[in-house]
């Protein structure tokens, strides 16, 4: 009798095996076209600044103490030692920004094979599969690479996962996870703020979820980790610089910080309209779409001599219902070709977790650990972040789809587990589709088919026009500053920074503080930067390549330009080519006396 169980699991097994292999497939598609995208796409803003501040940080510009402009500062930890090591073994930086996609892929390929590792453990392999399958093109959209968006999305995911295992099923070297957990949750919210709201959650499900005396040690432990990650990264900022500056750096950034006005143009009251009246809308289409699915299946039941019993036909209407929602997201995508259709995902994510929050009998522990966190941190983004764009900080709650998922690929029915394994692929090719249909600040894929052949974009493809610029700009400010001269880049040109091979950067952060872009004008906080660093910009690099209408410099009521106009004189005013279409270089001339106070005070008074 022994024999013919073993020989019926062995059989079970083997036929499991079929489902993994044709989704282990599709996962190493996946990977492939994910590696392969990372080739595509040149990007001077965003993700350059996202690299340069790693870059400027190893150059002496740290972090808190200095670098304070961002609440995403921390999102440099992780690349400062590779950049570090990448500065060491290649100087010129030639490849740094392609080197760095690729190291980010990887990065988040380790976590979802840690992921699945977990997953697997309490539930089918081919479920935990389909459910890293998903995953694995998403990386919050807009840019694969290390960003103060993409690092805490990749480590909460595991640490959802990690604490739902270890407090919930008791699994193996618990106390070493939790202590991991509360390190990456530490460097989850040095990467961005708002996920102290998913540390406080993590933090309350501790202490609720845990049995008898493992609510001390639990806690105790996850606390731990991520006094251990404090301690990591303030040991390095005061080991190169000193607890005074550090403590002045963190009063500016948290506490007593310079007034700069907002950069939202709606109140809170209007983003919840908008954001209620979106959420009415997906909950009316898929409610009809449920109902649909669910007449739809019992009928189909009837037909075949059935009775229709409500669990099977209520997990079949909820399956068909998201399956149809994604499908209509994918229409979506074709006619808009950008981001609209994951924003809206993460929305219908949201929903759909807070739904099943409210279905006692079909709750999973999976769902606090994994489908509460991104609502929280997307909805505390709307009210929290400077910024008027509310449905794009959606994009961040798409993993809380996955609990849902896997719960409805649970069910006993077997057209429930066909319904949601399709609804998860057409998810996957969502993304997959996003990421290829649509490209940050670049052109269409199709037409990125010219390689940058050297400087810090190397191995890219873009337009022949970008292929032929970048790295003409890179030879161009190379050839204009001097060695270990101090550069600032005004106008938001982060990319400027990433290209210096031996100048070194004084600003408070590589993208632009004083945000002419946005109409503000109020330059206190990088003279007191200056004061800070002791130290001002031997040169003053402007670069228009079509942000703005004109450079600031040419603005007379800008009042930077009185310090620029005082002790600088305008060297170099070139038309470099078709992308960078101005480059005006100011240099120190002398006659600063070393009063700050005098400039911080001026630029107050007159703003």
């Amino acid at each position: 009798m022994q024999r013919d169980r073993s020989m019926r699991e062995k059989m079970k097994m083997r036929g499991a095996s079929r489902q993994e292999r044709l989704v282990l497939c599709l996962c190493g598609l996946l990977v492939m076209l994910t590696y392969a995208r990372a080739f595509f796409g040149t990007e001077i803003t965003d993700e350059a600044y996202y690299i340069s501040d790693a870059l400027a940080m190893v150059q002496g510009n740290i972090p808190f103490a200095y670098n304070n402009f961002s609440y995403g500062t921390g999102s440099a930890f992780l690349l400062i030692p590779q950049v570090f090591l990448y500065d060491l073994l290649v100087p010129d930086h030639h490849g740094l920004v392609l080197f760095t996609r690729l190291s980010f892929v990887t990065f988040r390929m380790v976590v979802l094979f840690l992921v699945y590792r977990t997953l697997q453990k309490h539930t089918k392999r081919s479920s935990a599969l389909l459910a890293v399958c998903m995953m694995i093109p998403y990386y919050t959209g807009e840019i694969d690479n290390y960003s103060y968006n993409t690092i805490p999305m990749v480590l909460c995911l595991l640490v959802g996962v990690w604490l739902c295992d270890t407090v919930e099923h008791g699994g193996r070297y618990g106390a070493v996870k939790l202590v991991l957990c509360g390190f990456l949750s530490g460097i989850a919210v040095f990467a961005h703020p708002g996920y102290a709201l998913a540390v406080l959650l993590f933090l309350a499900l501790l202490i609720c979820r845990s049995v008898g005396k493992n609510r001390i040690s639990h806690t105790a432990l996850y606390a731990l980790g991520g006094i251990l990650e404090v301690l990591v990264v303030m040991t390095g900022v005061v080991i190169q610089s000193d607890w005074q500056t550090l403590l002045r750096g963190l009063d500016l950034m948290f506490f007593h910080p310079y007034p700069t006005g907002s950069l939202s143009s709606i109140s809170d009251s209007n983003k919840l309209l908008v954001l209620a009246l979106l959420a009415v809308g997906i909950v009316c289409c898929c409610t009809v779409a449920y109902f649909i699915g669910k007449k739809w299946y019992a009928a189909r039941l009837r037909k075949a001599g059935k009775n229709p019993e409500p669990r099977h036909t209520e997990s079949f209407g909820a399956a068909f219902s998201i399956g149809a929602a994604v499908l209509f997201l994918l229409l979506l995508l074709l006619l808009t070709r950008g981001m609209t259709s994951l924003y809206l995902l993460g929305l219908l994510a949201s929903l759909a977790a807070v739904m099943l929050l409210f279905c006692r009998r079909l709750r999973r522990p999976l769902l606090y650990y994994v489908g509460l966190y991104p609502v929280l941190f997307s909805l505390g983004c709307v009210f929290l972040v400077d910024s008027s764009d509310s449905l794009a900080r959606f994009v961040a709650a798409v993993p809380a789809l996955l609990p849902v998922l896997l719960l409805l690929l649970e069910q006993d029915d077997r057209w429930t587990k066909r319904c949601t394994a399709l609804g998860m692929l057409a998810c996957t090719l969502l993304m997959v589709c996003t990421n290829y249909v649509y490209v940050y600040r670049d052109e269409p894929i199709t037409q990125l088919n010219t390689r940058v052949e050297s400087g810090v974009y190397q191995g890219l493809y873009t337009t022949a026009l970008r292929a032929e610029a970048l790295p003409q700009l890179e030879g161009y400010l190379n050839q204009s500053v001097n060695s270990g001269e101090y550069v600032a880049f005004r106008d938001n040109v982060p990319c400027g920074y990433l290209m210096l091979h031996d100048a070194r950067p004084l600003d408070m952060a590589t993208w632009d503080c004083l945000q002419y872009s946005y109409g503000r004008n109020q330059p206190a906080a990088l003279y007191d930067y200056y004061m800070r660093r002791q130290a001002i910009p031997q040169k003053i690099i402007y670069v228009d390549y079509g942000r703005d209408e004109h450079l600031s410099a040419d603005d007379p009521d800008f009042l930077y330009n009185n310090f620029v106009n005082t002790y600088y004189e305008q060297t170099e005013d070139v038309a470099l080519n078709d992308l960078f279409r101005r480059v005006v270089v100011y240099e120190y001339s002398g006659g600063f006396d070393g009063d700050f106070q005098y400039w911080i005070d001026a630029s107050r008074m007159l703003s």
